[in-house]
């Protein structure tokens, strides 16, 4: 095999995915002693039989579901956050209309899921649970969304209304976290919402049990197909536990990232009398 040929099929892998800075790139440079001449100029020291084993448990890319190889380094080359910048005298009085305005940027971005947030409850015995969920309406009365009031979720919120939801629009290099006390919403109150989404979604939340075992995916469609015997107009009934539930925020964090992670953060916190808000900037 030509030499030019056999560099590249050694280099390729390397130029690839490590980088310099990278600690798993150092491992495999000054690893054992010089054999490949041609290595020298990219400061990389192993020998013949070194190389291949090395480069195996670097590039592995054995996709099996029973595969638990894992990347040689997640310490990768690190990007600058230079997107926008938040000043004090930028911020609106209302951390409501400054969320209007930042997701608003972020759907005019077309950021996709722009009101995907991320929702983190506790059970009786504290430990979280995260998931995401959409956000569907928002106001001074706090931030609202759908789901299964019989779910895990709806149990670790009878058992702890304390809550936090996160939104993260990385093409803005912004986050905000919003914490505050939920309550539940009265399933009629859902109605609106429930009978605009589309007609497999409506049939979907109809069949499922949310959170609840289940033997395989073909009893979940053959309970689709069941509601759409009964119902071949499309008009599925809303489920009378399916429901609403409201954040009342407390505190609201507004996250701009910035170059060299010296990030712009402010903090909205309910005063003692819950009529206004206090602002303060905390340290990155």
């Amino acid at each position: 095999m030509p030499v030019a040929r056999r560099f590249d099929l050694l280099w390729q892998p390397l130029r690839n995915g490590l980088h310099r800075n990278n600690k798993a790139w150092h491992d495999y440079a000054h690893r054992g002693s010089l054999s490949y001449p041609w290595l020298v100029k990219f400061g990389t020291r192993c020998e013949p039989h070194q190389n291949w084993s090395i480069l195996k448990t670097m590039t592995n890319t054995d996709n099996s579901k029973d595969s638990h190889n894992a990347p040689a380094s997640l310490i990768e080359e690190r990007r600058d956050y230079t997107v926008n910048t938040l000043r004090r005298d930028e911020l609106s009085s209302s951390p409501i209309t400054q969320f209007t305005h930042w997701l608003q940027d972020a759907r005019d971005k077309k950021i996709i899921d722009a009101t995907a947030m991320m929702l983190s409850t506790s059970d009786s015995t504290g430990q979280p649970h995260s998931r995401v969920v959409l956000l569907k309406k928002f106001d001074d009365d706090g931030f609202t969304w759908y789901t299964y009031q019989e779910s895990d979720k709806a149990r670790q919120i009878q058992d702890n209304p304390k809550a936090s939801i996160l939104f993260y629009w990385c093409a803005l290099e912004r986050q905000v976290r919003i914490e505050g006390t939920v309550e539940k919403l009265d399933p009629r109150d859902a109605d609106e919402y429930f009978y605009s989404r589309p007609e497999g979604s409506r049939f979907s939340a109809a069949a499922s049990i949310q959170s609840s075992p289940v033997e395989n995916r073909e009893v979940l469609e053959q309970r689709v197909r069941d509601l759409h015997e009964q119902h071949p107009d499309g008009n599925v009934p809303r489920p009378a536990v399916w429901g609403g539930y409201r954040l009342r925020p407390q505190r609201l964090e507004f996250w701009q990232g910035r170059a060299d992670r010296l990030h712009d953060r402010f903090v909205f916190q309910r005063s003692s009398t819950n009529t206004d808000w206090l602002i303060q900037r905390i340290s990155p």
